[in-house]
């Protein structure tokens, strides 16, 4: 079979995030490539996430091969951008360029894990775009703490009213977007999508989105892209209980806001700044030992004095998602989160004691 060098490259690119032997299952280095009819379909997994690619090609006979990934992939970076010639010859996958000949040992097929069955008990779908912009607003917010595990997955939602929720938190920030899409008529929806399925699936989104949800498993649609993420199971924090009702509200340009936490980063410290919001300004301080830095900004304040303590990358973090030009920051009375929203988008921030 000819075939050009991208049509292979392309789709290991896609896949080689999740290609990565086990200990105990070596099979896992490889990758399933089906030739079918019309089309050449790659298969990756790594037991919680199983991703296919695939490639329109025409074949004269069916063939299922199992071929080393990251072999594989190395040798086609070092090829030339035209055509190779494939061949199978009993467990040996060869490709040829020009003069060049290689081989790659094949692995025995039957080993690798199939497709998961997901059963699933609903479908949504969304624009690429829209939906890569609601996992870019949250998933900064995702647990990377092993011990809550719950926290490691981004919880998605959708209502019998079509209310759409997606948020994360580790505890001490939480992020999430919420919109409407009355055209959902479904039963309640939850499920809590784990971090690296995030990360991985927003690299393949493109055009419209299929999203079906079981029990243990969500099904992604997109573009050439097939995605099966296991979910974490059991149930996700009532976030909805600790948002604020903050009454302390600074409105500030939010290029200044944010370039003033930056400079104030730049001064390393211990990656914290004390934040105080005082009649017309907002004052970030940077704590460490020997470098110091002081920045205010204009900002309409008519609350009493109030000073916090934070990790500057999470405030950065949370206004990640912001657009406008002016942001609004409601702060507590006493110790507590701070809030910022915009639109859909709603942040949290806890300060750090001390």
């Amino acid at each position: 079979m000819n075939i050009e060098r991208q049509e292979l490259l392309k789709p290991l690119q896609k896949l080689m995030p999740i290609v990565n032997a086990r200990l105990n299952m070596p099979i896992l280095s490889n990758v399933v490539i089906t030739m079918l009819e019309h089309e050449i379909q790659f298969m990756a997994t790594n037991l919680d996430i199983t991703a296919i690619v695939s490639v329109p090609h025409e074949n004269s006979q069916f063939l299922r091969l199992c071929v080393p990934g990251k072999s594989l992939l190395d040798l086609l970076r070092t090829l030339d951008k035209d055509e190779v010639k494939v061949e199978v010859d009993g467990t040996v996958f060869k490709i040829s360029q020009g003069k060049s000949r290689f081989k790659l040992p094949m692995a025995d097929i039957e080993e690798y894990p199939d497709i998961p069955d997901i059963e699933a008990t609903t479908k949504l779908s969304f624009k690429a775009e829209e939906f890569k912009g609601y996992l870019d607003a949250v998933d900064h917010a995702v647990a990377t703490d092993e011990t809550r595990y719950i926290m490691t997955g981004l919880h998605l939602s959708v209502d019998e009213d079509g209310n759409i929720a997606v948020v994360a938190t580790d505890g001490f920030r939480m992020a999430l977007v919420t919109t409407r899409n009355p055209s959902l008529t479904l039963s309640d929806v939850s499920c809590v999508i784990p971090r690296t399925g995030v990360f991985f699936v927003k690299d393949l989104l493109e055009g419209e989105i299929l999203i079906e949800v079981g029990k243990k498993m969500l099904r992604l649609k997109s573009g050439d892209a097939t995605v099966y993420l296991r979910l974490i199971e059991g149930g996700f924090p009532p976030y909805k209980n600790v948002i604020p009702d903050n009454k302390n509200v600074a409105t500030v340009k939010r290029e200044d806001f944010q370039r003033a936490l930056r400079q104030a980063q730049a001064i390393k410290g211990e990656g914290l700044i004390d934040l105080t919001a005082s009649e017309g300004k907002l004052s970030v301080a940077s704590v460490g030992e020997q470098a110091e830095a002081t920045i205010e900004v204009n900002a309409e304040y008519a609350s009493p004095e109030l000073t916090f303590r934070f990790k500057t990358k999470n405030l950065l973090d949370a206004m990640g998602a912001l657009r406008e030009d002016n942001m609004t920051l409601a702060l507590p009375d006493a110790y507590g989160a701070i809030l910022l929203a915009e639109g859909s988008y709603t942040a949290i921030v806890m300060p750090i004691r001390g």
